[in-house]
């Protein structure tokens, strides 16, 4: 039985997202079923790929969350006081944040239960995320409501992926870093709230298609 993987990336497909559906492919290729998430549509300008069309197709998007709202309800209620309590607990336990991205991480709960119901739905193993910023805290909410698990990769410095960063690496399952500079930074930085297994994989080319 194949593993299927839940991929959300942001805003996908923007203009600089060929990588993600090379990345898709080979995954695809290697056997694993992929099944694309994303928060929400980017701008028309900067849908600019060949494949783009077929990647909105095959992408579902959390934002709005209309046409998934029931079942975001009734995934909240299934996953009960014990699952909200985590959240809220964690929104606490925060650091460093303000009254107002204290606000948004409630309101980021209500998308992870979305996410935590489409990945029951659909069967999901396993959730990857493709950034660090709001999207991390989205998977880490689905995984504290329902015990999904997720992962991430980290593309830029920490700086650019906002706050929570501690809490979004101290629950997910594992983490991939394209540079041996980045993870120094994270080793630093989050050291004691890191996942168990940390991997360094650089960006890669198609040697097929680029050849010295």
């Amino acid at each position: 039985m194949k593993k299927t993987i839940g991929y959300l990336i942001p805003e996908f497909p923007g203009q600089t997202h060929i990588f993600f559906w090379r990345e898709i492919k080979a995954l695809k290729s290697a056997g694993m079923e992929i099944e694309i998430i994303s928060t929400k549509l980017p701008h028309s300008k900067i849908i600019s790929h060949s494949w783009s069309k077929e990647a909105q197709e095959k992408t579902t998007y959390l934002f709005p969350p209309t046409q998934y709202f029931w079942g975001m309800i009734v995934e909240l209620l299934s996953c009960g006081l014990r699952g909200c309590f985590k959240c809220f607990q964690s929104i606490l336990q925060a650091q460093q944040l303000s009254l107002y991205e204290r606000l948004r991480l409630v309101a980021f709960v209500f998308i992870g239960a979305e996410l935590s119901y489409l990945a029951k739905k659909h069967q999901w193993q396993h959730i990857h995320v493709h950034s660090c910023a709001n999207s991390a805290n989205i998977a880490m909410f689905a995984s504290l409501l329902s015990g999904i698990t997720y992962s991430l990769t980290l593309h830029g410095p920490l700086s650019d992926y906002g706050s929570n960063q501690e809490q979004k690496w101290k629950y997910a399952t594992f983490a991939i870093i394209i540079t041996q500079k980045l993870y120094d930074e994270v080793k630093q930085k989050l050291d004691g709230n890191l996942p168990k297994h940390l991997a360094i994989a650089p960006m890669g080319v198609d040697p097929v298609v680029f050849q010295r």
